[in-house]
């Protein structure tokens, strides 16, 4: 289909082509009459043939999307009135999973048709600091020239692109090396109080911000748990965190100053300082006046929450605004505990908190891509529907039926598959609740357990998994078998719930089997259950290993080698020591001599933790 725009502002020009060329249509003197205008609201009109196009500031390729979306409808019309001034994403790019530029573009095509106007970058050392050889060597570190060519394309879109780093805390994969020394408090800590590390972060900002058009910049400043316990306390003796952490935050703001930046924080560090029991949503915690004094009139705090405490959004809005600084919320995908996200439970929470912020008055919303702190598993755009539901929530929708059509025309996706997505982690469709919401993110703990040392056969023992996992891969069979842009990303999910089923199966009987002195099970175990599972994990490795390298940089992918391969040898000596025993070679099997016992699932727990009990792992 072709269109004619009239009064289309030059701006827009490249990126109106770019989306008309994604949905098979063109600009031409002939096509459908469009009128472009500016207003208040967001308005589209289609009738007989002509086109009106009016859209508040920020909202002209959402506009354009749902132009394209009804173009061929006879009639249409439709009022939105923004309830944010400005909806964002921050994707993680720190750990492992560093996106290439191609994927970054294609996301921001797809966030254009939705109505994001901002996109942060979270990048601790995926920059070039000059002078700094290590800083994110071997990470698939972005060039000058890629974070170029990504802020122009952005701004094809009138998209905000935004550097996200860190001056404190989360600086482990830069400190690990000695060219660090100089600037190392503890193993995850800058040095505070040291010119040298300043004279670093002046580097590392005026670095970073020399490839973006914009002024923002966030400047992280959270979870610096061990602050002023390393090297400080040797340099400086102890002082308490408070103390340490408000005169670095007035250095680092000196330098964004200097700079001209608007410089962006986490506000949980004020918190937790303050809170009894080192909480960020403890209720009844009360920033000193004092403290509170100490932060940079013109510093943006960020307000976090992903559905950690129920409950909390509307005290701890009223918590920020007392501080009388611009707020920022940030919401979360749950992209961070294993291989699929637990989309069911990021929409939960977010139907929590948009509600909140907007009787708060809260303007800017971003939601966040966050990956595990021990490497990424999941794909990034599998965050793709809690995104698609928060911008049509910004826009006035609350409909299934609407955010189901719209996300097919965004993404090209099935709303039903990416919500399916969350049965990785619990049985959500059976309506399963927990007091404790940890419980409800299990599939990480189950994919990476040992076959033989069993961390989580204790849990399977009274939550069985096995068959609710066998369910949801011949759901996701099915939505494979559908011709789809995303049918390869489907038969993927549909091998980790293969896998998922059998090796819970296993788990549910091999350990019972063996207390019992059942040789049937265990036969059935080695020479029919192991091998197969075997094959899936190599399948599941392949699969994954595909879909990685079609969308990330090469970096990073070695751990998942590593886990995967770990895991196939531990499967093929579980097969070794099974035919031994069965075969009365070996007396007993140390591993299931062993009682079982309880151990926590978390959304939190590492590869480390599941997968063995041994240090040094």
């Amino acid at each position: 289909m072709t269109f004619h725009f009239t009064n289309l502002p030059d701006s827009y020009l490249e990126g109106t082509r770019r989306l008309l060329a994604l949905k098979n249509c063109q600009l031409c003197a002939g096509g459908m009459p469009v009128t472009v205008c500016t207003g208040d609201v967001l308005r589209v009109q289609i009738a007989s043939g002509v086109a009106t196009l009016t859209y508040p500031k920020g909202g002209f390729f959402r506009a354009l999307g749902l132009l394209l979306e009804h173009s061929n409808s006879e009639e249409f019309s439709i009022i939105e009135q923004p309830q944010f001034e400005n909806l964002g994403l921050q994707v993680d790019l720190s750990r492992n999973g560093a996106l290439r530029v191609s994927a970054l573009k294609e996301l921001m095509d797809m966030l254009a048709l939705m109505g994001y106007q901002q996109l942060y970058l979270y990048m601790e050392d995926m920059y070039c600091v000059p002078g700094r050889d290590y800083f994110g060597y071997m990470r698939g570190c972005y060039t000058p020239e890629e974070l170029k060519e990504l802020d122009d394309y952005a701004a094809d879109y009138n998209m905000e692109l935004i550097p996200s780093i860190q001056t404190l805390g989360h600086m482990e994969q830069y400190l690990r090396w000695d060219e660090s020394a100089d600037i190392r408090d503890t193993a995850r800590e800058l040095l505070a109080d040291e010119d040298a590390t300043y004279q670093f972060i002046f580097g590392a900002i005026q670095s970073v911000m020399s490839c973006f058009r914009t002024k923002k910049i966030v400047l992280g400043l959270d979870e610096a748990h061990n602050l002023g316990l390393g090297k400080h306390l040797q340099l400086h003796g102890y002082q308490p965190k408070d103390t340490i952490f408000c005169r670095h935050l007035k250095k680092v703001f000196e330098i964004t100053d200097a700079l001209g930046l608007e410089g962006m924080i986490y506000s949980d560090m004020f918190f937790r300082m303050a809170a009894p029991d080192a909480g960020y949503y403890t209720e009844s915690t009360v920033i000193p006046p004092a403290v509170a004094a100490k932060i940079p009139e013109n510093a943006t705090l960020i307000y976090w929450h992903y559905g950690e405490e129920p409950g909390c959004d509307e005290y701890m809005l009223e918590k920020h605004l007392a501080l009388n600084r611009k707020i920022v919320f940030y919401g979360g995908t749950w992209t961070w505990s294993g291989h699929l996200p637990h989309t069911e439970y990021a929409l939960r929470a977010t139907k929590e908190a948009l509600p909140a912020c907007s009787k708060y008055g809260i303007k800017d919303i971003v939601q966040s891509v966050w990956h595990d702190d021990d490497g990424c598993q999941c794909n990034h755009f599998y965050s793709l529907l809690t995104l698609q539901y928060t911008a049509e929530y910004a826009f006035g929708h609350e409909d299934d039926a609407w955010l189901s059509r719209r996300f097919r025309y965004c993404t090209g996706g099935d709303m039903d598959a990416f919500l399916a997505m969350s049965d990785y982690q619990c049985k959500f469709k059976f309506g399963e609740v927990s007091e404790n919401f940890m419980e409800l993110f299990r599939g990480k703990t189950l994919f990476w357990q040992d076959v033989l040392l069993g961390q989580a056969d204790e849990y399977l023992s009274t939550v069985p998994m096995s068959k609710y996992y066998q369910s949801a891969a011949l759901e996701f069979q099915g939505f494979a078998g559908n011709e789809s842009a995303w049918q390869a990303h489907y038969s993927y999910v549909e091998t980790v719930f293969r896998y998922l089923s059998l090796k819970c199966e296993i788990a549910e009987n091999l350990e019972p089997a063996y207390k019992r002195g059942d040789t049937a099970v265990l036969t059935r175990i080695c020479g029919c259950l192991l091998p197969e599972l075997l094959k899936l994990t190599q399948l599941c490795h392949d699969q994954h290993k595909k879909q990685w390298m079609a969308y990330c940089k090469p970096f990073g992918w070695e751990v998942l080698d590593q886990r995967y391969g770990g895991t196939e040898a531990r499967i093929a000596t579980a097969m070794e020591r099974l035919h031994a025993y069965i075969n009365g070679e070996i007396p007993c099997l140390e591993e299931l001599e062993e009682k079982r016992l309880p151990m926590t699932v978390s959304p939190w727990n590492t590869f480390r933790r599941i997968a063995s009990s041994s240090s040094d792992f």
